[in-house]
Protein backbone atom coordinates (compact mmCIF):
# COMPACT_ATOMS: atom_id res chain seq x y z
CA UNK A 1 0.00 0.00 0.00
CA UNK A 2 0.88 3.67 0.16
CA UNK A 3 1.72 3.84 3.80
CA UNK A 4 1.95 1.62 6.78
CA UNK A 5 3.02 2.07 10.35
CA UNK A 6 5.55 0.74 12.82
CA UNK A 7 3.34 -2.24 13.67
CA UNK A 8 3.38 -3.49 10.07
CA UNK A 9 -0.29 -2.69 9.56
CA UNK A 10 -1.22 -2.08 5.92
CA UNK A 11 -2.78 1.30 5.21
CA UNK A 12 -3.75 1.66 1.57
CA UNK A 13 -5.52 4.77 0.29
CA UNK A 14 -7.35 4.88 -3.02
CA UNK A 15 -10.61 5.55 -4.79
CA UNK A 16 -13.58 3.29 -4.07
CA UNK A 17 -14.69 1.59 -7.30
CA UNK A 18 -17.63 -0.82 -7.47
CA UNK A 19 -19.05 -3.25 -10.01
CA UNK A 20 -21.96 -5.67 -10.00
CA UNK A 21 -25.58 -6.23 -11.02
CA UNK A 22 -26.79 -3.63 -8.50
CA UNK A 23 -24.64 -0.86 -10.05
CA UNK A 24 -26.10 1.17 -12.90
CA UNK A 25 -24.39 0.73 -16.26
CA UNK A 26 -24.46 4.18 -17.82
CA UNK A 27 -25.70 7.75 -17.62
CA UNK A 28 -28.82 8.12 -19.77
CA UNK A 29 -27.94 10.06 -22.91
CA UNK A 30 -24.50 11.08 -21.63
CA UNK A 31 -21.82 8.87 -23.21
CA UNK A 32 -18.96 11.18 -22.19
CA UNK A 33 -20.02 11.15 -18.53
CA UNK A 34 -20.36 7.35 -18.72
CA UNK A 35 -16.85 6.88 -20.10
CA UNK A 36 -15.42 9.13 -17.36
CA UNK A 37 -17.34 7.34 -14.60
CA UNK A 38 -16.39 3.77 -15.54
CA UNK A 39 -12.95 2.21 -15.97
CA UNK A 40 -11.99 -0.27 -18.71
CA UNK A 41 -13.05 -3.23 -16.52
CA UNK A 42 -16.54 -1.83 -15.91
CA UNK A 43 -15.92 -0.55 -12.37
CA UNK A 44 -17.83 2.60 -11.39
CA UNK A 45 -15.61 5.31 -9.90
CA UNK A 46 -17.56 6.59 -6.87
CA UNK A 47 -15.33 9.59 -6.22
CA UNK A 48 -14.93 8.51 -2.59
CA UNK A 49 -11.44 8.11 -1.18
CA UNK A 50 -11.10 5.15 1.17
CA UNK A 51 -8.39 3.80 3.44
CA UNK A 52 -7.91 0.09 4.13
CA UNK A 53 -6.34 -0.62 7.50
CA UNK A 54 -6.55 -2.68 10.66
CA UNK A 55 -6.77 -6.32 11.55
CA UNK A 56 -9.18 -7.57 10.40
CA UNK A 57 -8.98 -5.12 7.49
CA UNK A 58 -11.77 -2.59 7.11
CA UNK A 59 -12.52 0.33 4.80
CA UNK A 60 -12.93 3.90 6.04
CA UNK A 61 -14.15 6.74 3.83
CA UNK A 62 -11.66 9.58 4.25
CA UNK A 63 -12.98 12.10 1.74
CA UNK A 64 -13.66 12.82 -1.89
CA UNK A 65 -11.03 11.90 -4.45
CA UNK A 66 -10.81 15.25 -6.19
CA UNK A 67 -11.46 17.48 -3.19
CA UNK A 68 -10.30 16.13 0.17
CA UNK A 69 -6.98 14.52 -0.73
CA UNK A 70 -3.84 16.65 -0.71
CA UNK A 71 -1.00 15.27 -2.84
CA UNK A 72 2.29 16.23 -1.17
CA UNK A 73 5.59 14.90 -2.57
CA UNK A 74 3.99 11.64 -3.69
CA UNK A 75 1.99 11.17 -0.47
CA UNK A 76 -1.79 11.30 -0.31
CA UNK A 77 -2.85 13.22 2.80
CA UNK A 78 -6.47 13.32 3.95
CA UNK A 79 -7.55 16.90 4.68
CA UNK A 80 -10.46 15.42 6.65
CA UNK A 81 -8.10 13.49 8.95
CA UNK A 82 -6.09 16.63 9.69
CA UNK A 83 -9.28 18.62 10.31
CA UNK A 84 -10.56 15.96 12.72
CA UNK A 85 -7.27 16.04 14.66
CA UNK A 86 -7.32 19.84 14.85
CA UNK A 87 -10.93 19.82 16.09
CA UNK A 88 -9.87 17.72 19.08
CA UNK A 89 -8.07 20.77 20.47
CA UNK A 90 -10.35 22.63 22.93
CA UNK A 91 -9.52 26.05 21.44
CA UNK A 92 -10.53 25.09 17.88
CA UNK A 93 -14.24 25.12 17.01
CA UNK A 94 -14.01 25.18 13.21
CA UNK A 95 -11.26 24.59 10.70
CA UNK A 96 -10.60 23.87 7.05
CA UNK A 97 -7.52 22.22 5.60
CA UNK A 98 -6.75 22.80 1.92
CA UNK A 99 -4.04 21.99 -0.57
CA UNK A 100 -1.97 24.94 -1.76
CA UNK A 101 -0.36 24.55 -5.19
CA UNK A 102 3.41 24.09 -5.06
CA UNK A 103 5.63 23.59 -8.13
CA UNK A 104 8.05 21.28 -6.32
CA UNK A 105 5.84 19.19 -4.02
CA UNK A 106 2.53 19.28 -5.89
CA UNK A 107 0.59 20.68 -2.96
CA UNK A 108 1.32 22.01 0.50
CA UNK A 109 -1.01 21.58 3.48
CA UNK A 110 -2.63 24.88 4.41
Amino acid sequence: GEGGDDEGEDESIGELCVRGPQVFGKYWGKPDATSEAFDDDGFFRTGDTVQLSGSPPSWKIVGRTSVDIIKYSGYKISALDIENKLLQHPSIRECAVVGIADEVRGQLVG
